[in-house]
C-alpha cells in the first residue's frame, strides 16, 4: 500500500493560534463558536498552546499576550515560536474560516485512521460484520459532524413541556422576533427606510430608560435592552449623523441626557460596507457579529449585499442559510430592509399578501420570521404624506398599539410636520382621510 498522505491544515493552525495570542479577548469567542477543540491540531505543540490557553481562560487567569506568552513557556512552548504566532497573525476576520479548516482536517484524519485501521483488519481476518459496523460508525460520525453542522434535534417532551410564556429565547414581543431570527422590512425607495431603522435601533437600546424608548418604537417593546449592529450600504457619515441626531438632539433634546447617551454609546455600532456582497459579505458579517456580539445586526439595504438575482431562488436559499449558520452560531437577529417594487395599478392588496409584496424570490418572504411592510398610502387632498406600517405574519405578536391604544397588526405614521424641530423623525399618527372615490366614466 503506498504511503497516505495524512490531512493537516498547518497554515490554519498558525493562524487561529496567532489570533489567539495577539487579541484572545476577542477571538476566543468565535473560536468557542466553531467549536474547535485541542485535539483538532496536528501539531503536538500547537496542541500544547491550545489547551494552555484554553485553561488559562477556564481559570480565570488574565488574557494579556505577555501573561499568555509566560505561563505557556512554563509548559516548555518556545517563546520564539509565540511570538513567530503572534506576529504573523494577519487579521482577525477570517477566523471562523481558519477554525473550520482545522476542524475539517481533523475529521479527515479519525476518517482516514479508520479506514486503514480497518484495511488492516481485513487482512488480519477479522469478521466482516466487525469491520462493517466500525466503519459505518466512522462515516456517520465523519458525516454527522461535517453535514449536520448546528442542527439539533428536538424530543417530544423538550416540546411538551417548553415554556412558552417564559421563552427565555424572545426579544421583542410576545415571541414575535426571538434570537436566531429574522425581520424583513420591506419599504418603498426614498421613504426614509434608514431613518425608521435608526430610530427603531435606538429605541430599543433605551428599553427601560423611560417612555422615549416606546415613543420611538410605535410600542414595540423588547424584553430588555438590545444592542445592535448597523451595517449599511447608501449612506454616508454625513447621513447618518444627521438621522442621529435629529432623533438624539432635536426630537429627543430633552430625554436624552449624558445617561442615555452613553448608553447608546455603548449599544449602538455602525460600519459602512459598499464593497463585500454575496458569501464575502457573509464572512465579513460574521467576523463583525463575533467581534461585537450584538443582539441585532441590520442590513440595510439587501439589495447591496445580496451579490446576484434576487429572483433567483437558489441564490436567495443560498444567501438565507448562510445567515442562518450565523445566527445559529450567535444568536443574532437579523433585521433586513429590502425595497418594495414601484405599485401597479389596480394592485389592491390584503395586509397578508403584503408579505410578498417585496422584490424578487418569494424564498427571502418564506425565510423570514416576520415581514413588516412600509408604504405610502393615498390621503384625501390637504392630508401630509402618510405610510401605513404592517405586521404580516405574525401581527398581533409584535405589541404594537392603534391611536385608539387597541392591539393592531397595522398602524399609521408619517414624518415630523416640524422638520426644523424634530428633525427626520417618525411620528404614529390617526388613520387620514382616504380619497373621495371619483365617479367612473361611462363609455
Amino acid at each position: 500500500m503506498s504511503t497516505l498522505n495524512v490531512p493537516q491544515a498547518t497554515e490554519a493552525e498558525r493562524a487561529v493560534l496567532g489570533c489567539l495570542l495577539f487579541a484572545p479577548a476577542t477571538a476566543h469567542p468565535a473560536v468557542v463558536a466553531s467549536g474547535l477543540t485541542a485535539q483538532d491540531f496536528f501539531n503536538p505543540t500547537f496542541q500544547t498552546i491550545f489547551a494552555g490557553i484554553q485553561s488559562s481562560i477556564d481559570a480565570g487567569e488574565s488574557l494579556d499576550p505577555i501573561g499568555l506568552a509566560t505561563r505557556l513557556a512554563k509548559q516548555g512552548v518556545p517563546f520564539t515560536l509565540l511570538s513567530e504566532l503572534a506576529s504573523g497573525m494577519p487579521s482577525l476576520e477570517p477566523l471562523p474560516s481558519w477554525c473550520t479548516l482545522v476542524q475539517d482536517a481533523s475529521r479527515r484524519r479519525a476518517l482516514l485512521n479508520q479506514l486503514v485501521s480497518s484495511a488492516k483488519a481485513v487482512s488480519a481476518g477479522t469478521p466482516t460484520s466487525t469491520i462493517v459496523a466500525d466503519l459505518t460508525r466512522a462515516t456517520l460520525t465523519a458525516g454527522e459532524s461535517q453535514g449536520l453542522g448546528a442542527i439539533v434535534q428536538t424530543t417530544f417532551n423538550d416540546l411538551l413541556f417548553y415554556d412558552t410564556e417564559h421563552d427565555t429565547n424572545t426579544l421583542i414581543g410576545n415571541r414575535w422576533l426571538c434570537k436566531g431570527g429574522s425581520v424583513l422590512i420591506n419599504a418603498q425607495s426614498g421613504i426614509g427606510k434608514s431613518s425608521l431603522t435608526m430610530q427603531l435601533a435606538i429605541g430599543w437600546a433605551l428599553h427601560g430608560q423611560g417612555s422615549f424608548s416606546e415613543v420611538l418604537t410605535f410600542g414595540i417593546v423588547p424584553v430588555r435592552p438590545l444592542k445592535s449592529l448597523l451595517l449599511q450600504a447608501e449612506n454616508d457619515i454625513g447621513d447618518q449623523a444627521e438621522i442621529l441626531q435629529s432623533v438624539i438632539c432635536k426630537y429627543g433634546r430633552t430625554q436624552c441626557g449624558e445617561a442615555e447617551l452613553a448608553v447608546l454609546n455603548e449599544r449602538l455600532v455602525f460600519y459602512r460596507d459598499n464593497v463585500h456582497s454575496g458569501a464575502e459579505f457573509l464572512r465579513v458579517l460574521e467576523a463583525l457579529i463575533i467581534r461585537h456580539q450584538p443582539d441585532i445586526a441590520w442590513i440595510d439595504p439587501l439589495m447591496c449585499y445580496l451579490g446576484d438575482d434576487i429572483s433567483d431562488q437558489k441564490v436567495v436559499t443560498e444567501f438565507c442559510n448562510g445567515l442562518n449558520r450565523i445566527s445559529s452560531k450567535t444568536g443574532v437577529l437579523f433585521a433586513i430592509i429590502h425595497h418594495l417594487p414601484k405599485p401597479r395599478e389596480g394592485t389592491a392588496r390584503t395586509d397578508s399578501d403584503l408579505a410578498y409584496a417585496g422584490f424578487g424570490s418569494s424564498a427571502l418572504t418564506n425565510w423570514a420570521r416576520e415581514v413588516v411592510t412600509l408604504q405610502r398610502i393615498e390621503t384625501a387632498p390637504g392630508q401630509p404624506p402618510t405610510c401605513s406600517f404592517t405586521c404580516t405574519k405574525r401581527r398581533l405578536r409584535s405589541g404594537m398599539r392603534s391611536w385608539e391604544n387597541q392591539p393592531t397588526a397595522k398602524i399609521y405614521i408619517r414624518h415630523s410636520p416640524e422638520p426644523e424641530r424634530h428633525g427626520m423623525i417618525w411620528q404614529q399618527c390617526q388613520q387620514p382621510e382616504p380619497p373621495e372615490e371619483q365617479p367612473k366614466k361611462r363609455k
